[in-house]
């Protein structure tokens, strides 16, 4: 401390700050080194955390690399993109197919009648957020068939609420699995707002909206499935959707109806090993930084975790894992498939051994890898990884959990080493208080006494 608490105004004031601050500063050296053990600490876990990162980077490559080798891995070529677009998904094959698209189908539309035209003249709509179709409160939608049997039928109540956004609304909220409501306006700047309903399939359904006596639609155009031949086949498929699976996990859009249906859209799919090559040098990439993040603890280097045994543990479980061989077939190791490590070990990704070792090879790439569960590359480095940080058990886990363990102790320590401090702080500055007053009332004593001999010795000279 620097300013004097005392107020007795002794002359020592100062000399016992000094003594008050020296003892504290003596007091405070356990302390200082507690604090810098926590910084040590502090920086510890924060380093075991961002290699913790690292370690997840590595993993997530596994899992990316898994992910290559699946749907990733098929690619497919359209002959004409403008007919149809073709989609993959889970448990698609290599193969080649035709599509014929004969007819695009259409969906069946209509619109509410033009009431201005009625014998007699019924409402027409200008105001579609206050008027409606009829003055009933009740309608209902209805699906018919092209025989113009009742398929299905949907009640819209609108008591309260009547009007033609309110209808709209209903039928969209009731009926919208089937049928997509709007409202247009058709009048220009004479607004005559009416109802449009068109139907979600292609199909020759048809669709009638009635107030309970009065048929409200006009149908626009009639519906009709999507026809197709798939493969040259003598049977033409139809569907209600313009988007159809033609094959286990692949999916056409019908775009463009043919005009020469003679010359069918060619649909090839392949598998591609550019997705595997990219998934590599994601886990080459991950697998140095892990590296590099360790090589900061390690060596010539001044890291927080020089020589704890989390380094070592880490570092042999990479390798170990890099280092993966089956011990069988063409491609038994990552060195076949182009990944080289240096003489630091870094790894890096040679392309053209890459290329000249899968080339027709997939089936036998496969075999390598296998799978995050069922064998291979994939298990066994993902097998190992975990281990180091998916579990609470694991070895970074546990790491980090004990350097937290160890941080909260410490804290404690050095909050009743801080508490310590401060008790003596206080009863230092209450002793010296004492002593300070103490001597300054001395001090006032002397003052007293000297100056009352001085009164009377020269009191005695004046008297003779």
């Amino acid at each position: 401390m620097s300013s004097t608490i005392f107020t007795g105004s002794s002359r020592y004031a100062s000399d016992f700050q000094s003594v008050i601050d020296r003892a504290v500063a003596i007091a405070s050296l356990p302390l200082s080194q507690m604090q810098s053990e926590r910084g040590v600490l502090n920086s510890q876990s924060s380093a075991v955390s961002s290699l913790k990162t690292k370690v997840d980077q590595v993993q997530s490559a596994i899992s990316t690399l898994g992910a290559s080798l699946g749907l990733n891995s098929y690619k497919n070529s359209v002959s004409d993109t403008s007919i149809v677009k073709a989609s993959l998904g889970e448990g698609v094959l290599a193969g080649t197919y035709t599509v014929q698209v004969k007819e695009l189908g259409a969906y069946t539309n209509t619109m509410g009648k033009n009431w201005a035209d009625a014998d007699p003249v019924t409402l027409q709509v200008k105001d579609a957020s206050k008027e409606n179709l009829t003055a009933s409160s009740t309608y209902q939608l209805k699906i018919l068939d092209a025989e113009s049997a009742v398929k299905t039928t949907y009640d819209i109540d609108l008591t309260g609420k009547n009007n033609l956004n309110a209808l709209v609304e209903q039928i969209n909220l009731q009926a919208g699995g089937d049928v997509q409501a709007s409202v247009v306006n058709v009048g220009g700047s004479t607004p005559d707002y009416r109802i449009s309903i068109q139907l979600k399939k292609l199909s020759t359904d048809q669709i009638q909206l009635t107030d309970g006596t009065n048929d409200l639609l006009d149908q626009l155009t009639a519906g009709s499935p999507a026809q197709y031949i798939v493969n040259g086949s003598s049977t033409t498929a139809t569907s209600d959707s313009r988007t159809v699976n033609i094959a286990s996990g692949l999916t056409i859009d019908l775009l463009k109806q043919q005009e020469n249906t003679a010359d069918p859209v060619t649909i090839t799919i392949s598998r591609d090993t550019s997705s595997v090559s990219n998934a590599l040098s994601s886990f080459v990439n991950a697998y140095n930084a892990a590296v590099t993040e360790l090589d900061l603890h390690r060596g010539q280097g001044n890291g927080v975790l020089k020589g704890h045994s989390i380094i070592a543990t880490v570092a042999d479980t990479l390798r170990s894992a890099a280092s993966y061989s089956s011990g069988t077939g063409e491609i038994s190791s990552l060195a076949d498939l182009g990944l080289e490590f240096d003489d630091k070990g870094r790894l890096s990704l040679n392309s053209a051994t890459f290329s000249a070792n899968t080339k027709d090879q997939f089936e036998k790439m496969l075999a390598f890898f296998g799978s995050t569960t069922e064998g291979g590359f994939l298990q066994s480095a993902a097998t190992a990884v975990n281990g180091l940080q998916s579990s609470n058990d694991s070895a970074l886990e546990l790491t980090i959990s004990s350097l937290s363990d160890t941080l909260k102790s410490q804290d404690a320590r050095i909050a009743a080493e801080q508490e310590r401090i401060g008790n003596l702080e206080t009863r230092l500055q209450a002793q010296m208080a004492e002593a300070d007053a103490l001597i300054a009332m001395l001090e006032q004593q002397v003052t007293y006494f000297t100056n009352m001999f001085e009164s009377m010795r020269v009191a005695s000279r004046g008297m003779s």
